[in-house]
């Protein structure tokens, strides 16, 4: 199936001339009655707007995808990297932006390249062609293949196109709860007013504990110290098999306070009990239970919220947000940038302040087997400068590395 059929083109291309985001606010949500009675609700990015100010084109969503919407034009300034990251991998609805030929995928360009030669339409201006992709909740975007969302992004495109050259958006009725809805009618739209439909953040269902075994086990063990914990998105997407659909997979991030055992980050498909199952392993194997869990978020609330319960440890929302952040914001560092091959040398430099601080991201995103493997060179580089470690990185490394207390 072609990624763009020629009137997805046609109309983008119109769509880009006419430039309707110039008279529209960053936030406007339209909706849109389809030949098939159903209902879209559409907003155009605006490049001088919020939120996405390097961006034109536009989202397309269903009433059930609204959260999307939701997140995009009304997320809080300042929203943490990693929470956005989480957020926009859980993003549904069809999208629609423009960028220059090496920022768009071969099959798109190759397809408006056949469209303009066909047409003998010439390229111009910035940003000269397009994609036009599916978002489905922690799945890589993709080509548009069911048959409706197709028809729907046409007649979206067709519609605002007509709106347009009738007005471009300008004077709509906007009012608290409704907003503007339109249908075609022969050669025009006709428009009415609809209530807006619930909006709502992503939903995280609670996820049931049903190891009573392991319940059993960890409710009578003796408990100690605190762990942080964070529910987040892996920023890149893996596949299993070979023709499998790229998909972005949780991870739990999960640090002990007093330094004295590390949780391996683990990839899971699915939000389920299964990954509150092997962080209770990990209680076993490490001999370690914790008296309280730190949460910073609902979908971690709601993930180990059954599980504290039948293990009397007690759950704390909002305790430690700079920890987890910060720890959440080494791990993603870790995934996207990979370890520093040349800490040794970073270290023997003397470098301080922004280099050293990549040392202790660097040294604290590593698993235990990997410290443990770590040359003697560095071990020593490092323990010349353990004052400048955070406490509980220098008791980890204390324990990994044999540290006696200097005198």
């Amino acid at each position: 199936m072609k990624p763009l059929t020629d009137k997805m083109i046609a109309e983008a291309l119109e769509f880009k001339k006419n430039k309707i985001w110039e008279t529209l606010k960053p936030d406007t949500l339209l909706a849109l009655t389809f030949a098939d009675g159903t209902v879209g609700y559409i907003n155009v990015f605006c490049p001088t707007g919020q939120g996405l100010p390097w961006i034109t084109g536009l989202a397309l969503f269903r009433a059930d995808e609204l959260s999307s919407y939701h997140f995009m034009a009304h997320s809080p300034k300042g929203m943490d990297e990693v929470e956005a990251r989480v957020q926009s991998c859980l993003m549904s609805c069809i999208w629609m932006d423009f960028a220059s030929k090496d920022r768009v995928p071969d099959e798109y360009v190759d397809a408006i390249r056949q469209y303009r030669m066909k047409k003998g339409i010439r390229a111009s201006g910035k940003n000269a062609f397009f994609k036009i992709v599916r978002y489905v909740p922690q799945m890589e975007p993709r080509v548009l293949t069911d048959r409706s969302d197709r028809t729907h992004i046409e007649e979206a495109l067709h519609f605002l196109n007509w709106l347009s050259r009738h007005g471009s958006g300008e004077g709509l009725p906007l009012s608290d709860g409704k907003i503007p809805c339109f249908k075609a009618s022969g050669r025009t739209y006709e428009m009415t007013e609809i209530d807006l439909p619930p909006m709502k953040e992503y939903d995280f269902p609670k996820v049931p504990f049903h190891n009573e075994v392991l319940a059993h086990r960890l409710k009578k063990a003796g408990k100690r110290g605190a762990l942080d914990c964070n529910l987040v998105i892996l920023p890149m997407a893996v596949a299993v098999e070979e023709d499998e659909r790229p998909y972005f997979p949780w991870v739990l991030l999960a640090y002990s306070e007093d330094g004295d055992y590390t949780v391996e980050p683990t990839l899971y498909r699915e939000l389920d009990g299964k990954i509150v199952e092997s962080l209770a392993e990990e209680f076993i194997k490490v001999e370690t239970v914790p008296r309280e869990i730190c949460v910073i978020n609902h979908r971690t609330q709601n993930l180990l919220e059954d599980f504290c319960r039948k293990t009397d440890i007690r759950l704390v929302m909002g305790k430690g947000r700079d920890v987890i952040e910060d720890m959440s914001h080494q791990f993603y560092s870790y995934v996207l940038g990979g370890i520093p091959d040349d800490v040794p040398d970073q270290l023997d430099d003397g470098t301080e302040g922004e280099d050293f601080q990549i040392v202790i991201d660097s040294l604290t995103s590593s698993s235990d087997d990997q410290l443990r493997h770590a040359p003697d060179s560095m071990r020593q580089a490092i323990r010349e400068q353990e004052d400048e470690l955070p406490k509980s990185l220098r008791k980890r490394l204390s324990r990994l590395w044999g540290w006696k207390r200097q005198s």
